[in-house]
């Protein structure tokens, strides 16, 4: 039996392919970063396969199943214990987990910070989310920004030069 799609929902598919075929080879991977503390999270999370030696993230089910793992080993480099939403309290994790359409400079201001850094679902689901990501990055608190096309992060390190950064999603790592 053939499956009919409405032609404004393969359109969607299409762009989106072709958004993260752009995506992909317009990345750096590891190699072409230029950051040692970029180069490092990407030699140890984002393109290792095994996961990292941590305890089990709390409020890790708020995360898209898709890149949990890619998301467990880059949280699990930083140390960091518990992911929370962002209408919870700040309190109650070290990682602001939000999506895109959600993403204000009042939210950053808010959640970000040395021990707490953001992540951003989705940010290249639409114009306004794609809009929201780059208003994000030229925030003064955010110091670095790392796009993996499926998701962001938003870093606030004290000392360190203000970069943007877009890596290589790593769809052939499980």
């Amino acid at each position: 039996m053939i499956k009919h799609f409405p032609v404004s929902r393969i359109f969607a598919r299409m762009f989106t392919f072709f958004q993260q075929l752009i995506h992909f080879l317009r990345a750096n991977s590891r190699h072409g970063t230029h950051s040692p503390f970029v180069y490092a999270l990407a030699d140890q999370a984002v393109y290792r396969s095994s996961l990292p030696d941590s305890k089990e993230l709390e409020g890790l089910h708020k995360i898209p199943l898709r890149y949990r793992q890619v998301l467990w080993r880059l949280l699990g480099y930083w140390n960091k214990k518990k992911v929370y939403a962002s209408e919870e309290e700040q309190s109650l994790g070290d990682v602001c987990f939000i999506k895109a359409e959600e993403l204000s400079k009042k939210i950053i201001c808010q959640h970000l910070n040395d021990k707490v850094l953001i992540v951003v679902d989705g940010i290249y689901r639409s114009k306004r989310t794609r809009h929201a990501w780059r208003c994000a990055q030229q925030e003064n608190q955010v110091t670095v920004s790392i796009d993996l096309f499926h998701f962001g992060v938003l870093i606030s390190r004290s000392g360190q030069v203000k970069e943007n950064f877009t890596l290589r999603y790593p769809f052939w790592i499980k």
